[in-house]
């Protein structure tokens, strides 16, 4: 049901800041080099799906950190360096759909 994400941006914070996101879905696939954000018309959230979660694994939590639910999420800047986040789209223990790793960057204070 939900085949693709898109993070618009190259999300950039400074060491101990952190940024909030709300979490939005579309249910059309999106070709890998279509970059655009979907029309705001397509967008979703999973509020009425409380079957659904959401995970995130950073790649190097020394940089970062994600705290979040299915509907929105933080991510705190750690020491300066560049990471990723993988975001996994869960219905209980069945993996729906997993997002390629996402780059950020933290920023020296």
């Amino acid at each position: 049901m939900y085949k693709r994400s898109q993070w618009h941006g190259f999300p950039t914070l400074r060491a101990g800041s952190a940024v909030s996101y709300r979490l939005h879905f579309v249910t059309r696939g999106r070709a890998p080099d279509d970059h655009d954000a979907p029309p705001r018309a397509e967008w979703m959230t999973l509020a009425e799906r409380a079957d659904h979660q959401v995970t995130a694994a950073v790649g190097n939590p020394a940089v970062g950190r994600w705290t979040g639910d299915r509907l929105q999420g933080r991510l705190d800047g750690g020491q300066a360096g560049a990471s990723t986040i993988a975001f996994t789209l869960m219905r209980g223990p069945t993996t729906v759909w997993p997002a390629p790793p996402l780059n950020f960057t933290v920023r020296a204070p």
